[in-house]
């Protein structure tokens, strides 16, 4: 289990040895794999690891943070839709820690628009899901290639102008 090397490298640490703590690399390449596992409980994995990050090192960063909702998103199409909503819930709970510690960016949003809509299979719930986190993108300023990626069909839903006002766009670095 990963969460106990990451315990035995802070033991030994403590305990004196040189240039062993796990850092933010140690934590993201652990949910770099669970991403790319097809075992259908890889969310709370990850939910398990970004707490232990925020615990441990006092905030989680923006590409760990992203990697750990890129896990929830992963959740396989043919888990059970229990399974898909607790994706759904464990991504949301990621994502209000990554916005405690302020890492989330233009691709957060767009990772947590993209877990919504691959994991939700009604449309009336995908855009109870979508617009609040659209909204909350937009008045960040973080309105990215992404988030206009994963949009898709809700487009014409949420954006009633052709032209996005700037300052949607302002802060996102993958425009």
């Amino acid at each position: 289990d990963a969460l106990r090397l990451l315990e035995l490298m802070k033991v030994l640490s403590r305990d004196g040895v040189q240039n062993i703590k796990p850092d933010d690399g140690c934590y993201n390449s652990i949910l770099s794999h669970l991403a790319r596992s097809p075992a259908e409980d890889t969310a709370s994995q990850a939910l398990r690891v970004v707490r232990r990050m925020k615990e441990d090192l006092g905030q989680i960063s923006t590409a760990s943070l992203n990697s750990a909702i890129n896990t929830c998103s992963q959740t396989p199409q043919r888990a059970s839709p229990i399974a898909r909503f607790k994706a759904v819930e464990i991504a949301f709970q990621i994502f209000q820690l990554g916005r405690e510690s302020k890492s989330c960016d233009a691709v957060t949003f767009g990772l947590m628009i993209r877990t919504c809509i691959k994991l939700t299979d009604d449309d009336d719930t995908i855009f109870k899901l979508v617009e609040p986190l659209f909204k909350l993108c937009a008045k960040a300023g973080l309105v990215g290639n992404l988030v206009m990626r994963e949009i898709g069909p809700l487009k014409k839903s949420l954006i009633t102008n052709e032209q996005l006002p700037k300052e949607w766009t302002i802060n996102a670095k993958d425009c």
